[in-house]
């Protein structure tokens, strides 16, 4: 019985993305102009892998062929609109020929993934909720915690700030430390005043505007709730950083594995 749900479950989920994508674009215009998978890019991608799932299960590997055939299509057309959309489609892709082979179908061979370019922080000039004016230069020579927020998309009932504010008291003030920093993506600065009056909390939050987005995510478009070490000279530090350091001695590791990183 549960089997027989997933297609009803997935084609609701799409009408909840769609529903969803044309909300926020109309609150939030600039959603609309974000390079990559919409939601319901993703939604509908997802959906078919989860049908072509549900087809190999229920032992119905025509059914599961013919899906597969719509998602290499989908993925054959597509445009990504830069390297790291690209690495997505692929990963996508690598997923359609796993239930390829399980549906008996010829494999494709995968693509070559384009090399990741090195990121690095770029110049930018930002003001804190404290009144602070913040430079790339303050954060050189220190390993720096970035989260990026963005109050237009997320409220800050999605903001984990419980979390981020037991990281930072953890990581206390000590100059071997790592910064934590919060990045708030608003052209509205009240907005964020707004979001944080009611917080106790102890990190910086700058008021980033376009140009200092674009500094601290200068390869990907600048996604609410990403988050990664910058390196003390600056370098981007793509690690799987999750909120996992539950105590001064687990901090002082994840810290020190990140300064080992190149």
């Amino acid at each position: 019985r549960q089997l027989s749900e997933v297609p009803r479950l997935v084609n609701a989920e799409l009408e909840e993305a769609e529903g969803q994508t044309v909300y926020w674009e109309r609150r939030v215009p600039a959603v609309a102009k974000i390079p990559g998978e919409t939601r319901i890019d993703q939604t509908r991608r997802d959906g078919r892998e989860f049908l072509a799932k549900h087809a190999l299960a229920i032992s119905a590997p025509e059914q599961a062929a013919t899906i597969l055939d719509q998602i290499r299509a989908d993925l054959d057309s597509a445009k990504p609109a830069d390297d790291f959309v690209l690495r997505k489609l692929l990963e996508r892709r690598a997923t359609c020929e796993t239930l390829a082979k399980q549906a008996g179908l010829k494999v494709r061979p995968a693509p070559a993934a384009p090399p990741v370019p090195e990121a690095s922080l770029g110049e930018f000039n930002a003001p804190d909720l404290d009144g602070r004016t913040w430079t790339a230069a303050d954060l050189r020579g220190r390993l720096v915690f970035v989260y990026l927020w963005n109050p237009s998309i997320h409220g800050s009932a999605d903001m984990p700030f419980d979390e981020l504010e037991r990281l930072h008291r953890l990581w206390g003030d000590r100059s071997e430390s790592p910064l934590l920093l919060v990045v708030a993506s608003t052209g509205n600065p009240q907005q964020v005043r707004s979001a944080m009056k009611e917080k106790t909390y102890t990190f910086a939050v700058l008021l980033a505007g376009p140009r200092a987005v674009a500094a601290f995510s200068p390869i990907v478009p600048a996604m609410t709730g990403e988050k990664y070490f910058l390196s003390p000279g600056g370098k981007r530090l793509e690690m799987p950083l999750l909120f996992i350091a539950n105590s001064a001695a687990e901090v002082d590791r994840v810290a020190a594995e990140a300064r080992g990183m190149k």
